[in-house]
């Protein structure tokens, strides 16, 4: 599964974004789209967290509800399903506040990702959740 990781600094070391502008920049795209969050920590986003606890099935505005208030995602992993679909189709994962992961199904998405942010590079296959047929590794059920 293709992957990218996203990398984009401030002056001051620090991401220059955050889960929010990776939502926006995807943002036709998610339509319909379903969310899962897993193993969510952040710095104020007690919402994020609290979805991933109570193993929240999230929309996509109820997603970008909880994600916009939160200073930085440190921890997380949040898969997209479409309506129609049973297998998640694009999972965006927070990597110890240092980069983030987009796995997708969708060579669109990842364009859109390479296009929208500057220090873009492919991602490590070993953090990909989703399988080759678009569904979840065991590990996550």
């Amino acid at each position: 599964m293709e992957g990218v990781a996203i990398y984009d600094l401030r002056p001051t070391r620090v991401l220059a974004f955050d889960l929010r502008d990776i939502l926006k920049a995807l943002d036709s795209d998610l339509v319909g789209s379903v969310w899962r969050c897993r193993n969510v920590e952040c710095w104020q986003g007690p919402a994020l967290e609290d979805a991933a606890a109570q193993s929240l099935q999230l929309t996509t505005d109820e997603l970008k509800l909880r994600a916009d208030p939160a200073v930085q995602t440190i921890w997380g992993d949040f898969l997209a399903t479409r309506a129609d679909e049973s297998q998640p189709w694009l999972q965006i994962s927070a990597i110890d506040s240092s980069y983030f992961e987009v796995f997708s199904t969708s060579s669109g998405v990842l364009m859109k990702i390479r296009s929208r942010f500057t220090d873009v590079r492919k991602a490590d296959p070993a953090g990909c959740l989703l399988n080759e047929s678009g569904g979840t590794e065991t590990k996550l059920v």
